[in-house]
């Protein structure tokens, strides 16, 4: 699932769907997104029949999959990140994971200490050689 189909969730999702209609490699089961508007956009301008929700807590109620990205507005990085966690999800999140360099320990340290390898965080430019 996507959790947040603004600007990156497009980014990710196109590929997604490419993905699973050309290789049937992997399938999108949901996206979720507070906005019905752009949900509604998305799924016209994409071709996508799947489920859509306007929380985590329908999404997670629905139990479509275990999977998810996470492209919600920065602000809501770390709390949707950590309730799809705690609900067993495997996460992509889009960076950063909580904004501040204090934030980011204590949230690697929990996720370290009781999710090990339940989070991995997107840095799409990371072999960027001037990064």
């Amino acid at each position: 699932g996507i959790a947040g189909i603004g600007r990156m969730g497009w980014v990710h999702a196109g590929p997604l769907l490419e993905l699973e209609r050309q290789e049937g490699v992997c399938r999108l089961c949901a996206i979720v997104d507070p906005d019905e508007a752009r949900l509604k956009a998305f799924a016209r301008e994409l071709d996508f029949n799947g489920p859509l929700f306007p929380s985590l807590d329908h999404y997670l109620e629905a139990d479509l999959c275990r999977a998810t990205m996470v492209v919600s507005p920065t602000e809501h990085h770390q709390s949707h990140a950590m309730t799809l966690v705690c609900a067993g999800h495997r996460v992509l999140m889009e960076k950063p994971l909580t904004g501040t360099l204090a934030g980011d320990l204590a949230c690697c340290a929990e996720l370290d200490r009781d999710y090990p390898q339940a989070l991995m965080l997107a840095f799409q430019r990371r072999f960027d050689g001037a990064l």
